[in-house]
C-alpha cells in the first residue's frame, strides 16, 4: 500500500471507514457491471439469431420469388407456343377453304321437266 494512504489512516479513522465503503461500492458496481456485461452478451446473441432467421426467411422469399417469375416466363412461353400454333392452324383452314372455294363444284340444275 502507499505509504501516504498508511500514514491518512492513521491520522484519520473516518478516512479508513471512507476506504471500507468505497471498497464495498466498487465491489457492489463491479457485480452490477457484469451482470449487465451477461445481459447485454444474452441480448446480442438474441439479436444475432433472430438477424440471422431473418435473413434465411429473406432469401426464402427470394428464392420463391424466381421460381414464380421462372413459372411465369415459362405460362407466357406456353401461351405464346399455343398462339402460334392456333394462328398456323387458322391459316391453314383458311388456305383449305380458299382452295375449296376455286375447286367449287357445280351441281347439275334439276329440271322439273325432265323429272316429270
Amino acid at each position: 500500500m502507499d505509504p501516504i494512504l498508511v500514514d491518512a489512516l492513521k491520522a484519520s479513522p473516518f478516512a479508513l471507514v471512507l476506504l471500507f465503503i468505497l471498497t464495498k461500492v466498487w465491489i457492489y458496481v463491479q457485480k452490477k457491471d457484469d451482470a449487465l456485461t451477461q445481459t447485454q452478451t444474452a441480448t446480442n446473441d438474441k439479436l444475432l439469431e433472430m438477424q440471422e432467421k431473418m435473413i434465411q426467411s429473406n432469401n426464402l422469399v427470394a428464392n420463391s420469388h424466381v421460381q414464380l417469375t421462372g413459372a411465369i416466363n415459362g405460362l407466357s412461353q406456353v401461351v405464346e407456343d399455343n398462339q402460334a400454333t392456333i394462328m398456323r392452324e387458322l391459316g391453314d383452314i383458311k388456305h383449305k377453304k380458299l382452295a375449296l372455294e376455286s375447286k367449287k363444284v357445280t351441281r347439275p340444275a334439276i329440271v322439273a321437266s325432265a323429272v316429270a
